[in-house]
């Protein structure tokens, strides 16, 4: 059975566009027999989707995804009591420390951990040996030969079994990756069985993405940010998220566009929350409510506010990260809530 042992749903994966319906429809739609899914910290949406896939004869595989000091792991266990006791970002797993009814996957081990900041080096195997029963050796967002030569030498060295994931945040990214395991896979538990004794076989497609030729500029992608925020004004950190769109895009640059006229985008200090907290100070002195405002709707001292703020911003992008300095972060701004917004994230490839 072919089992595409990486993805993400929307929102318990706040960096994932794939809904409950896209989730749904496309395995009905693509024939699944089964897929993992493995949200970051949080089981919530496999308690939803288990039974809506049942239904639909589809068997759903429950994981969760951890970041932690040596790298990103999936675990993998029928005990989803067990399984929400782990946490998006968190400290490292330790030989003897995993259950038996669980099996542990070294995810995208090249790029390092997503949520923790961490990086890959060599000798980090060490830290991790005997807490591991599979190294993913194919990742729909790192297939460049440097990410995956890594991973097979890490599998190699540790001596466990190989796997192929999506870490699809995208309905089209789903199955880009996938593993092959041993019939019959009948629920989570045979999986883990087949990951603890190395009856696994990884495998990759060629990735259907969404790009078109534009202009100057190679290749353009798209991807939409939704937000539903909760404060008539807040300053929300969008980077991490962003970070994700683009990563495995390579050189370039991307462009966060806010597709509103009461927010905008800006980027700031992110170390410190008072910043954020200063900059609405400042600006609720520069454009104060009761100013003699004619627009009838009473809000234009967002729209105002907005076009201080600016809105978009542009970062460049070298070796699929980020140029933003130390302390800087992207933030979305909201000076109109609550309500539902959209940002737009275009990656360019020169």
């Amino acid at each position: 059975m072919n089992v595409d042992l990486h993805t993400h749903t929307y929102p318990a994966s706040d960096c994932s566009r794939i809904s409950y319906r896209d989730y749904i429809g496309w395995c009905v739609d693509n024939a699944v027999e089964a897929v993992a899914l493995t949200n970051h910290g949080d089981i919530s949406d496999n308690l939803k989707l288990g039974p809506a896939l049942a239904a639909e004869g589809v068997l759903l595989i429950d994981g969760v995804e951890i970041s932690t000091l040596f790298g990103d792991f999936v675990v993998f266990s029928p005990d989803l009591d067990y399984l929400e006791t782990l946490r998006s970002v968190q400290e490292a797993l330790r030989p003897g420390s995993v259950p038996d009814h669980a099996a542990v996957v070294w995810v995208h081990p090249g790029a390092g951990g997503g949520r923790s900041g961490s990086s890959y080096y060599p000798g980090i195997e060490n830290m991790v040996a005997g807490a591991v029963d599979a190294v993913e050796v194919y990742n729909g967002s790192w297939l460049g030969d440097r990410y995956v030569g890594i991973a097979e030498q890490l599998a190699g060295t540790l001596g466990v079994a190989r796997t192929g994931g999506s870490d699809a945040h995208d309905p089209g990214q789903l199955m880009v990756c996938y593993t092959e395991l041993p019939d019959p896979i009948a629920g989570t538990a045979d999986v883990v069985a087949a990951l603890q004794s190395g009856r696994t076989a990884p495998h990759r497609r060629a990735a259907p993405v969404q790009r078109r030729r534009f202009g100057i500029f190679s290749e353009v992608a798209m991807w939409t940010i939704n937000k539903r925020t909760t404060k008539h004004v807040a300053f929300i950190d969008v980077t991490r998220q962003v970070a994700e769109l683009v990563r495995g895009a390579g050189d370039g640059a991307v462009v966060v566009f806010v597709q509103h006229t009461t927010a905008g985008v800006t980027i700031n200090e992110d170390a410190d929350p008072s910043v954020r907290a200063d900059l609405e100070m400042a600006l609720d002195r520069m454009v104060p409510g009761d100013l003699p405002f004619r627009h009838a709707e009473g809000n234009s001292d967002a729209h105002t506010k907005a076009s201080l703020m600016g809105s978009s911003v542009t970062v460049p992008v070298v070796d699929d990260a980020l140029q933003l300095g130390t302390w800087q972060g992207i933030y979305f701004a909201e000076f109109d809530g609550p309500r539902r917004r959209r940002v737009s994230v275009t990656f360019l490839r020169g």
